[in-house]
């Protein structure tokens, strides 16, 4: 066989490879086309795009807004919606867009957008009266810009295992950031690690099930890969410390809740973490991984009320 014979073989069985890699991981179900069951709640057309959203409670309650990570929808809460409405709270949690069954614009994946889309939504929903933000991971994010740019909506800021604490990035994150190389690759193998990265989540088997049903999902979702990875390279989930410790110093009270055993976004050492949060209560709870509200829900609902009502007890459970 001649040199040019071997590489065009190789070159050919490269590019089989990455055809079947791409056709194994497709999206292929469309958000704008809903099935026979409709889902929870309801669709709000926002300007920003349309968003899907499930308000619970009684109507003059005060309103707490669930922000969900980067790569799960609305379902991530579990059980903490139905254990705040039971506390007396309206509870609105909704998918980012992106995510879950709200639209994917083919915009760019920033801080404006995420803003511009709360802003719009509680608009909507909650009109004028401020409210509880709680953010998860990368919701965090989204609830502390949200929180900076507009504290006169915000009652509080509850962050649960937030993103942007310094998190080292390896070489394939690096890759990732470039622009058509890291889209073919999160095409390529997005799938799997995302699946994989599910594994540290926690460490109880019926929830680590429940979450992969819950990425499933979302992995048939068109363009979820696409505003995913929009969003890792447009938001400081590496490093947002500066914003939380300019949300750090505003007028509405904060608390900030880790699970002490969270691999994905660990717990910063002491300095670090006095250094960003000087004024809010910091709760740490032991053999939690990263979706405290899910593996410590009565702590969590204890650790919310004492945020949002701190004169009356709580009665979880």
């Amino acid at each position: 066989m001649t040199p040019l014979l071997v590489l065009c073989i190789v070159v050919g069985a490269a590019a089989l490879c990455l055809a079947a890699a791409l056709f194994m991981q497709r999206e292929t179900e469309d958000v704008a086309q809903r099935g026979s069951c409709p889902p929870p709640g309801r669709f709000v057309s926002l300007p920003c795009g349309r968003t899907h959203g499930v308000v619970e409670g009684v109507e003059h309650g005060d309103m707490v807004v669930l922000v969900p990570g980067a790569t799960l929808g609305l379902g991530v809460w579990h059980e903490l919606p139905a254990a705040l409405v039971r506390q007396g709270y309206r509870v609105l949690r909704f998918d980012l867009l992106g995510r879950g069954l709200s639209d994917r614009p083919r915009l760019r994946y920033d801080a404006d957008l995420f803003d511009t889309q709360l802003t719009q939504l509680l608009d909507s929903v909650a009109g004028v009266r401020p409210v509880h933000l709680v953010g998860l991971a990368f919701g965090c994010l989204v609830g502390a810009e949200f929180a900076r740019r507009h504290p006169h909506r915000v009652q509080s800021l509850a962050l649960l295992g937030p993103d942007g604490f310094g998190v080292s990035m390896t070489a394939g994150d690096r890759i990732r950031q470039w622009p058509g190389v890291g889209d073919v690759l999160v095409r390529c193998i997005g799938n799997r690690r995302l699946m994989a990265r599910l594994d540290t989540y926690t460490a109880q088997a019926s929830i680590l099930a429940w979450l992969r049903a819950l990425l499933a999902d979302e992995l048939k979702r068109k363009g979820f890969k696409r505003a995913l990875l929009s969003s890792v390279r447009h938001m400081p989930i590496h490093d947002a410390r500066s914003l939380y410790r300019e949300v750090d110093g505003a007028a509405f009270p904060m608390r900030v809740v880790w699970g002490a055993c969270d691999a994905i976004t660990p717990v910063p050492h002491g300095a670090v973490l006095r250094g960003t949060f000087e004024r809010a209560r910091v709760q740490v709870l032991p053999a939690v991984g990263h979706l405290p509200h899910v593996e410590a829900l009565d702590q969590t609902v204890t650790l919310l009320c004492e945020l949002f009502r701190p004169e009356k007890p709580s009665q979880a459970g």
